[in-house]
């Protein structure tokens, strides 16, 4: 099935099998609310997909980038719930809000894994799931807007691949270490709530990173800081 024309879609349940795929075609916009996603959704490159509402993604939803953008953007607060993926695929598949004001809540049980970009200075994030740098060589950045708590942590953030960049917010004086941290080991587990000001990790004993406290545990290297807005 291809989207296309502004499509909108509230409520019901999205499916596909035998190798369908819902997909917003290139050059297009979706508007997404309140509904279950139990299939394939590919977001193509130069497109938006809009969200609001609860989104339940209980099967995969990528956002395939090949040089142009590919968004998702939360264009009221919403909650990303299920048990599901979304995947994105280039350094231009990004994740963000419509202005400062909504939230996007990423619920325990969902996964965001690739690498790109989740914020882009604009929209707030709350993280009760799973965000994971899973592709080898490539990061997955955050960069949050200047509000305060723009990113609340209470789960767990994970570079099995390669990194984390954690970036300070656009017109934020916030100092770059301690603070933000560019998180580049295989395993980074940020477990409690997390303002934006107060970011500061530290080695556990399992050579992961915890948000808070000073550096303990049996791993000797400390992550490199970032500072300034993000590009």
């Amino acid at each position: 099935m291809q989207l296309v024309s502004f499509a909108s879609i509230t409520g019901g349940l999205l499916s596909t099998s035998a190798g369908g795929v819902i997909r917003v075609n290139s050059n297009q916009s979706a508007f997404l609310t309140d509904l279950t996603n139990a299939g394939t959704f590919i977001g193509n490159d130069n497109t938006i997909t809009h969200i609001a509402g609860t989104i339940t993604n209980n099967g995969t939803m990528t956002f395939n980038s090949v040089g142009n953008l590919s968004d998702l953007r939360f264009d009221a607060d919403t909650t990303l719930a299920g048990s599901g993926t979304v995947f994105l695929t280039s350094a231009t598949s990004r994740i963000y809000g419509i202005d400062n004001t909504v939230r996007l809540t990423i619920a325990s049980g969902q996964t965001i894994s690739g690498l790109g970009q989740i914020g882009v200075n604009q929209g707030l994030i709350t993280n009760q799931g799973l965000i994971d740098a899973n592709i080898s060589g490539q990061s997955l950045t955050m960069s949050q807007g200047s509000a305060t708590n723009s990113f609340l942590n209470q789960s767990t953030i994970l570079p099995s691949q390669r990194s984390v960049r954690v970036l300070t917010p656009a017109g934020r004086g916030v100092p770059p270490r301690p603070h933000w941290n560019d998180l580049t080991w295989h395993r980074v587990r940020l477990r409690r709530t997390v303002p934006t000001d107060r970011l500061r990790s530290r080695a556990d004993s399992r050579g992961g990173w915890q948000a808070g406290g000073s550096r303990s545990g049996s791993r000797g290297e400390t992550p490199d800081a970032t500072s300034g807005a993000a590009p």
